[in-house]
Order: C-alpha cells, then sequence, then structure tokens
C-alpha cells in the first residue's frame, strides 16, 4: 500500500493507494496516527484502492473514534468499488454509528437507505 499525503487550507487529505489489508495494517495505522496529530481535519480518500479487508475498517474507525475524542474532524471520500464491494459484503452498512458522538459523522451509515462514502 503506498499513499500520498496534502496539505491543503481544508485540512489534510490521506490517499491510499493498492491494497489496504492486513499486510499492510501496521503501516496504515502509523500513518492515520500521524496525519491525526498533524492537524484537526483529517480526510482519507479512498479511490485508488484496489483490494481492501476488514482491518482497512477497523483502523479507520479506530482513527474516527480518536478523532472524536480530541475535538477534530475526520471522514472518508470517494470508496472504489474495491471497497464499496467489501461493506456491502461484510455487513459494515449501519442505521446508527456506533457511539453517541458518532451518530451523524459514522463513515458506514446509510443515509436515504445507503451508504454514501
Amino acid at each position: 500500500m503506498d499513499s500520498k499525503v496534502e496539505h491543503t487550507e481544508n485540512g489534510i487529505i490521506l490517499t491510499l493507494y493498492g491494497d489496504a489489508t492486513i499486510q499492510n495494517a501496521m503501516d496504515l495505522k502509523g500513518v492515520l496516527a500521524r496525519e491525526l496529530g498533524g492537524g484537526d481535519s483529517l480526510t482519507v480518500d479512498l479511490a485508488y484502492v484496489t483490494d481492501c479487508d476488514v482491518s482497512l475498517f477497523q483502523l479507520l474507525c479506530a482513527a474516527h473514534k480518536r478523532s472524536l475524542t480530541d475535538g477534530k474532524s475526520m471522514r472518508v471520500s470517494n470508496c472504489s468499488p474495491a471497497v464499496s464491494r467489501v461493506i456491502s459484503a461484510g455487513g459494515l452498512t449501519r442505521d446508527a454509528g456506533c457511539m453517541a458522538e458518532a451518530q451523524d459523522s459514522c463513515f458506514w451509515q446509510r443515509k436515504d437507505g445507503e451508504v454514501t462514502r
């Protein structure tokens, strides 16, 4: 897995490339922690993820919870077809967020019947 970081006036954009699987989980954990510590807003762009497994979602959810605790903003954008397949097949879509603070910002929460990320 590769990544690219852009610092913009609206925050940090972390774009992931390639496979985001358990084999790359430690690297992704480090990148997410570093970038969450580097600003008040982080967007993780998943447009170029070619394969993923549940480890990607575990890390994203953990980072999201950390961002909420730290009073920061985090979101995901541009889910690739590979990411969308795992969201659907893995039953990750939710009707409500996993914790009270995340009710309106849960990455996998359905809006109008479908996940819009």
